[in-house]
C-alpha cells in the first residue's frame, strides 16, 4: 500500500494535507492540531484515492 503523507502551507493562510490512501478519522485529527499549532484557520485534506475530485477533499475551519 503506498501512503503519500505532505503538508504545504499555501500564502501561510492556508494548511493543506495531501494523502493517497483511504482517509481515516486520524486524518481529521492531523489536519485540525495541524491548523491549531500554526493558527491558521483553513484546511484541506486531499485524498487522491477518491474517485471524483469532489470526494477527496474536505475542508476544515478552526
Amino acid at each position: 500500500m503506498f501512503v503519500l503523507r505532505a503538508l504545504g502551507f499555501i500564502e501561510a493562510r492556508l494548511s493543506a494535507a495531501l494523502s493517497a490512501a483511504t482517509l481515516l478519522p486520524a486524518h481529521d485529527a492531523r489536519v485540525l492540531t495541524y491548523l491549531r499549532m500554526s493558527y491558521i484557520r483553513i484546511g484541506l485534506l486531499m485524498d487522491f484515492n477518491a474517485t471524483r475530485p469532489q470526494d477527496g477533499l474536505r475542508r476544515f475551519i478552526s
